[in-house]
């Protein structure tokens, strides 16, 4: 059973395999102003022959998205590794970690949250396997004791570890420590923003189901907050039946005022084999056997609290009418009328166990609402909150209570039954905005909105809250597969980490940047001249040099008024796409390309639409491929030039087309040139703007790859627009009203940009660009030693390589994902899967680094490759040959 936002889930479980276990589970949420977070798997089935028990609490934070992900995926993840049955720790540990590897990758539809997670699996009724990351524990009961099976990961135990990642715990008073000040668990699944900080490998443990076993309780941390794992064990041991046990804990938990969502499993050795409840007052003899099931039989038969309820409504309306089966067949068509909430044949067995067939009892249910409708519908609002909408979801178990308890609804009498003319109640599909939406079955009303109290006495509730506009594009980023790659890394390795997956040449000493520009910044530092605030366009003297800078190669000359000066080149995409956007409008991206245009988009509202950079053609842009996707919302099209992460330089006939083209469609181009100062090829640098008499051109540049400087954060537009198009279609105008709503880039920086520009050593640039062109030579040259990765055309400009992974002759590697995440583990090495570009099955190496670091990488990576290279007939034939020589041998 899995519950979930969607499904049809009973909220109680017995094995069908082992008579003597049985499973139920109980939740409530919190009172926090969100809808629940947290999911639950409590299921038996049978696995290669053999039968596995699979429990599991996924306690989500900011957001429910990945602890679903979990339950629908996590389970199978481990099933399906090869060595579950001969190595099960190995696979339930890969499986943590190439889940939350997934997760990363999709986390712009998963979101910027996490999960924590404990699990169970138990196999054959006699071996338990827990494995957890996180605060949600597992917790078995011996003769009465309690044992711990699962490690809390909290963020001060694992201090070293965080800060050795380049992180820090928060040990803020009357607060908790926290990673980085903010999450409360230093081991988690997702959490893309914080994943370079946290791990995602389980602590598991093995366990013996034996004669001294009573039950383990697997529970989220709601409850472990407020009760010890012994004061847990003691509320529940002598409760028999696991869902009452699991209800009972979470009441114990609440009244000792836990406010968190709380999620509990028991799992019972020995299943209470007697009813739990009175039986009914004396009924028609002819009917007994069906009403005594229907209700005792709940308990027998592992059906869960909804499915009592309609038992209970069942017993009373048929005792109510003096032994007719009337109201039972009434109450079962409220059942039938909610199947999407209940388990159809548990809910039968229990109401009607001498027919189980479901059509037979709809039928009869129907026949009896027609003559009882009225009744029916005073039923339904008895029990149900407000009767219909979002409040006839939740049950109200108080309700229940006092109907059984002889409190009844005053039936209509056949004169009102026949007038009433009051709209019928209707329970509505659940869906994922109201308040108890993770839960599968009707959402049990436990308990209230959290009511405060305002200065003035009168009650309140809080009416702000954190905006989530930013949560799709914030999952669009380079950063979670990073950070998830270093998370793979391990000290056991004994090799120290070489970061080649992302590029800032800034760190290490042969890229630092010239003396010319350190000593402009200090000049203007040492002056005073840069400590004021300055216009949102950017101070003039430094508009007036960008113009100049670029004007040495452009036909149509630029004047101050044509730059706009931004804090870096992204700042620039932002500003851009945000004047740009529109309802319905679309916007074309190359494939592969820069993550963040993507993440702009998606925060923008524009619509992304992808054109292929074509590797068969030295990555030249796909001309027919652009008019097939643009259409009459589209207004632009992003050109890198030189291109990151191809490494590639565009020819001038060929940026020619490209104008061409964005004309013949109405559109302009972004021409990304942020590397013109990286090419060390032969193609020289054509700037895009020299076309701007075809199609108006928007350049967006700046000093951090040049230069080297990226945590300047000094960048600038240029509008490249003879015909004045940009102001008549009032791009101008939008440009410069959002550069009023956003910060401007460091004055003092600014300030110093006219003397960076002019003055720059082109020793310097020279210089950099041959370190570049000797590692790019190098790795190529080792490369040639590797043949499952093949680079298809060395790079001509930028910090990267491209590289083409070719899987047909690896063993046991799925995809560029796994292929990383794999290489991160066993070698500490860190490259970027092509899938965080759009393009699968490839790599990118980072060449901005030091020649040294790169040849280490490239040993690793040639000895990972020959450990997963799949084996030639003849090698296979030794093998087989060798080991059978072994085996007389030991004969």
């Amino acid at each position: 059973m899995k519950v979930g936002l969607c499904g049809s889930d009973t909220g109680r479980g017995k094995s069908k395999m082992w008579k003597n276990i049985a499973h139920g589970y109980d939740f409530v949420k919190g009172k926090a102003c969100h809808p629940m977070e947290d999911y639950v798997v409590s299921e038996f089935k049978k696995v290669d022959g053999h039968d596995l028990g699979l429990f599991a609490i996924f306690d989500g934070h900011l957001g429910h998205d990945v602890a679903k992900y979990l339950q629908t995926n996590l389970f199978d993840n481990i099933l399906k590794e090869k060595d579950f049955w001969t190595d099960t720790e190995n696979a339930i540990r890969n499986a943590y970690i190439s889940t939350d590897a997934v997760i990363l990758a999709q986390s712009l539809k998963l979101g910027k949250g996490g999960s924590t997670a404990v699990t169970g699996i138990l196999i054959d009724g006699k071996k338990l396997v827990v494995a957890n990351v996180g605060d949600s524990r597992a917790v078995m009961s011996k003769n009465g004791v309690a044992y711990q099976l699962s490690v809390d990961h909290e963020p001060s135990k694992e201090q070293k570890e965080i800060e050795s990642r380049g992180g820090f715990v928060s040990n803020i008073p009357g607060d908790v420590p926290r990673v980085d000040g903010q999450l409360a668990v230093a081991r988690a699944f997702g959490d893309k923003s914080l994943k370079i900080h946290l791990s995602s490998e389980p602590d598991i443990t093995h366990q013996t189901i034996d004669d001294e076993t009573e039950f383990i309780v697997f529970a989220s941390d709601g409850i472990w907050k407020v009760l010890s794992n012994q004061e847990a064990v003691d509320v529940i041991k002598s409760i028999k039946d696991p869902q009452a046990a699991a209800k009972e804990l979470i009441e114990e938990a609440v009244s000792k005022k836990s406010t968190d969502d709380i999620s509990c499993i028991v799992v019972r050795k020995k299943m209470f084999e007697t009813p739990i409840c009175s039986p009914p007052s004396p009924i028609d003899k002819e009917s007994s056997d069906d009403l005594s099931m229907g209700y005792c039989g709940v308990k027998a038969y592992g059906v869960n609290e909804a499915d009592e309820l309609i038992a209970k409504l069942a017993l009373h309306c048929y005792n109510s009418q003096k032994g007719t089966n009337l109201q039972l067949m009434t109450v079962t068509q409220l059942m039938v009328r909610s199947v999407a909430h209940f388990d159809y044949q548990m809910t039968l067995d229990a109401i009607d166990p001498a027919n189980n067939s479901f059509s037979s009892v709809e039928i009869c249910a129907w026949d009896a609402s027609i003559e009882n409708d009225e009744n029916l519908r005073l039923v339904t609002t008895f029990c149900s909150l407000e009767g219909s909408g979002e409040a006839g979801t939740q049950w109200d178990f108080d309700g229940v209570d006092m109907f059984y308890n002889g409190v009844m609804p005053k039936w209509l009498d056949d004169e009102k039954r026949t007038q009433s003319n009051e709209p019928k109640p209707q329970r509505e599909k659940m869906s994922e905005e109201q308040p108890h939406a993770n839960l599968a079955v009707p959402a049990f009303k436990t308990d209230k909105d959290p009511i405060t109290q305002t200065q003035n006495g009168q009650s309140s509730v809080w009416r702000f809250g954190g905006s989530d506009k930013a949560a799709k594009a914030s999952t669009v980023t380079l950063r979670g597969v990073i950070y998830m790659l270093f998370d793979n890394c391990s000290k056991d390795v004994n090799k120290t980490i070489l970061p080649l997956g992302h590029g800032d040449p800034s760190v290490y000493p042969c890229f630092r940047t010239c003396i010319e520009a350190e000593d402009a910044v200090v000049d203007v530092l040492r002056s005073g001249k840069g400590n004021s605030y300055g216009p949102g366009a950017g101070i003039l003297p430094a508009r007036r040099a960008v113009a100049d800078y670029m004007n040495r190669d452009l036909p149509h000359k630029l004047t101050p008024e044509d730059i706009f000066l931004t804090a870096g080149c992204n700042q620039g995409i932002e500003i851009v796409f945000e004047s740009l956007a529109r309802p319905n409008a679309n916007i074309l991206l190359p494939r592969p390309g820069f993550p963040h245009y993507d993440a702009r988009a998606a925060y923008s509202g524009l619509e992304v639409r992808k054109f292929d950079l074509l590797p068969e053609k030295e990555w030249e842009i796909d001309i027919e491929g652009i008019e097939a996707i643009a259409d009459e919302n589209t207004v632009a099209m992003v050109v890198i030039n030189p291109n990151n992460p191809c490494g590639n330089v565009y020819s001038h006939d060929h940026l020619k087309k490209v104008a061409e083209t964005a004309r013949k469609l109405g559109i302009m181009v972004i021409s990304d040139e942020v590397y013109n100062q990286t090419i060390f090829g032969e193609n020289p640098f054509v700037p895009m703007g020299k076309f701007a008499s075809i199609v108006p051109v928007l350049t967006l540049a700046g000093i951090s790859k040049g230069w080297v400087v990226p945590g300047w954060k000094i960048g600038w537009i240029a509008l490249n627009d003879p015909e004045g198009i940009f102001e008549t279609t009032k791009v101008v105008q939008s440009i410069k009203q959002n550069l009023d709503v956003t910060p401007d880039p460091a004055t003092i920086i600014q300030a110093a940009l006219p003397a960076i520009l002019e003055k720059a050593d082109k020793n310097f640039f020279a210089k950099k660009n041959k370190i570049l062109k000797h590692n790019v030579d190098l790795v190529c040259d080792r490369l040639k030693d590797i043949p499952c990765v093949v680079c298809p055309k060395k790079p001509e400009s930028c910090t990267y390589l491209l590289t083409k992974l070719e899987l047909s002759l690896m063993d046991n590697i799925k995809d560029d994902i796994d292929f990383c995440v794999k290489l991160a583990r066993e070698e500490n090495l860190v490259f970027l899967p092509g899938d965080a570009l759009g393009l699968k099955n490839w790599m990118r190496i980072t060449i901005g680094v030091e020649a040294h670091m790169l040849e280490d990488a490239l040993e690793r990576l040639k000895g990972f490759c020959t450990r997963h290279a799949k084996k030639t007939e003849t090698e296979t034939e030794a093998l087989q040959a060798l080991k059978l020589s072994d085996n007389n041998l030991e004969m």
